[in-house]
């Protein structure tokens, strides 16, 4: 029996044709890197730098599409709508509020599966 996951971790693996324990290195990884840049994020909101949010983002953007954490790519999409359209902040903080708390459910789960097999990625 599978722990349940929104995302397909074990067909990410799979895929990769990675043993999962690889597998669940690449997403500490990933969870590191992800939380680095939402703190990024934050500071630069705060100043107010457009272009560096837009940086962030994308990179953010990029690391969730490749790992295919998608709701957390589908936030930042609509993040870059919001940059491109109107860069009106309190969206924008009302967007990476949203996208926080997607980090946080997907760590969650991510946490919750590789532990479920045994594998603690923190």
């Amino acid at each position: 029996m599978n722990s349940p996951c929104r995302y397909d971790l074990k067909g990410f693996s799979d895929e990769l044709g990675l043993p999962l324990k690889d597998t669940a290195e690449l997403f500490s990884e990933f969870i590191k890197e992800i939380k680095d840049e939402l703190s990024k994020a934050e500071n630069v909101l705060i100043s107010n730098n457009v272009e560096e949010l837009q940086r962030i983002n994308h990179n953010i953007k990029g690391i969730s599409a490749n790992f295919k954490i998608l709701d957390l790519y589908e936030q930042t999409c609509k993040i870059s709508k919001t940059l491109k359209n109107s860069c009106d902040i309190l969206s924008l903080q009302s967007q990476l509020n949203d996208l926080f708390i997607i980090y946080e459910n997907a760590v969650q789960e991510i946490t919750a599966f590789f532990a479920y097999h045994g594998i603690d990625i923190r």
